[in-house]
């Protein structure tokens, strides 16, 4: 909690401490409109991400899995998510992001999308290992190089 504070004091920046070595950032899928955090995630932390970020927070699982961060990337454009994630949780994910839901792999088949996978609204970076057809899956999820023309 000492961290935390000093933090906010020094920085202005909104700090949270979390009861567990878990990173946040793989307990929490979000975009600019709404957040998905673990089944677990305490109350006070779920309030703070709304009273910061000014979006709605719901729980769930991806894939039944408790790491909702590190199991999907999320842009305003789309979120690709673990192959394995249930209709129910892609449903709720699509509904509270207000974005498609795409599913696919990384780094020649990791499902933990996060670990080979940066994105926002200009363009992405992908992992070294990243075959050609994640590539494209990728790409034709966040809608990357859809105005490029040939020339």
């Amino acid at each position: 909690m000492k961290e935390a504070k000093f933090i906010k004091e020094q920085l202005g920046v909104e700090a949270v401490s979390l009861p567990t070595y878990i990173a946040l950032g793989n307990r929490v899928l979000t975009n600019d409109r709404g957040a998905v955090v673990d089944l677990k995630m305490p109350e006070s932390i779920t309030s703070a991400i709304e009273d910061v970020l000014g979006v709605e927070v719901k729980y769930s699982t991806i894939a039944g899995l408790p790491y909702v961060g590190s199991s999907a990337v999320a842009s305003n454009t789309a979120v690709y998510a673990h192959p394995g994630i249930r209709s129910d949780e892609l449903s709720l994910i699509e509904k509270v992001l207000k974005v498609p839901v795409h599913t696919g792999t990384v780094v020649n088949g990791l499902p933990y999308v996060k670990v080979g996978l940066v994105v926002n609204s200009r363009g992405g970076v992908v992992g070294r290992g990243t075959l050609g057809d994640e590539l494209l899956a990728i790409s034709q999820a966040f809608g990357f190089g859809e105005s490029y023309e040939r020339g």
